[in-house]
This record gives C-alpha cells, structure tokens and sequence, in this order.
C-alpha cells in the first residue's frame, strides 16, 4: 500500500542514520517493527537489505511484512488488550 512504500522509505533512511552504507556488508539485513522509524504499526515488520557490486553497495531494498497483532503476542488465555501506543505486551523488534 502507499502507506507502506512511504514507510519503508522512511526506514532506509532510519537504518543508514544509525548503520553507513560504507559499513554495510554482503549478507547484512536490517529488521524493525519499531512504529516510530517504519510503518506506524508494532505488527508490521520492515525488513531493509543492502545490494552489492563489486564489493560496493549500490542500492537498498525494503519490505514491510504485515503480521497480524496475534502473531508478535505472547502466548496467553483469555483476551489480549491492545492499545494505539507501544504495549508492553507486544514483542518490539530493535
């Protein structure tokens, strides 16, 4: 969705502020749920990979996987609170 594609923008530039691309290795994958730096959701997971050449890294690519809230809960009986905020009852991704 165009929420995501802005989203996942927004993450590359997250994930080169704290990592330079000069840094970066073949292999390196950077993984968030953070709703702050990515989708706005703690369920939704955005995953932003470097591409090479020649040993150079020359473009990012990202996906955000939309995971249903239940899938990053913890195992429980009964009903699940959920807020709009970050819940301490939500697995967060660093």
């Amino acid at each position: 969705t165009p929420g995501h594609v802005n989203s996942m923008a927004n993450a590359i530039g997250f994930f080169l502020a704290k990592h330079p691309i000069d840094d970066m290795q073949p292999g390196d994958h950077f993984i968030t749920n953070d709703p702050w730096q990515t989708s706005g959701h703690l369920h939704d997971i955005t995953v932003v990979s470097p591409t090479f050449l020649n040993g150079r890294a020359v473009a990012m690519f990202a996906c955000t996987i939309c995971v249903t809230r239940w899938a990053l809960l913890p195992a429980r009986p009964g009903p699940t609170p959920f807020s709009s905020g970050t819940s301490s009852a939500t697995r967060h991704l660093p």
